[in-house]
């Protein structure tokens, strides 16, 4: 049987006993976390010296990055 990657991660997810409903919310957040810590990467990147902006831009993609994997963590709490 062959599947691919979207097939095998909601076969995953109905053994884990997660809706469909909440796969899409995980995989959202997840997104977004993930576009916050490419943002953090770019400015560590672009800042070779360092700048009290960029300090402040990685500060707050991380603390987003965090908000989304929190989010991700209360829909599997409540879903356990």
């Amino acid at each position: 049987m062959c599947w691919n990657r979207g097939g095998f991660v909601m076969a995953k997810a109905n053994l884990a006993g997660l809706t469909p409903e909440a796969v899409v919310l995980i995989k959202n957040e997840l997104k977004w976390a993930e576009e916050h810590l490419r943002e953090v990467e770019y400015v560590i990147h672009k800042g070779r010296q360092p700048h009290s902006e960029y300090s402040i831009d990685i500060v707050a993609g991380l603390v987003k990055a965090r908000d989304g994997i929190d989010e991700i963590q209360g829909i599997l709490t409540r879903l356990k």
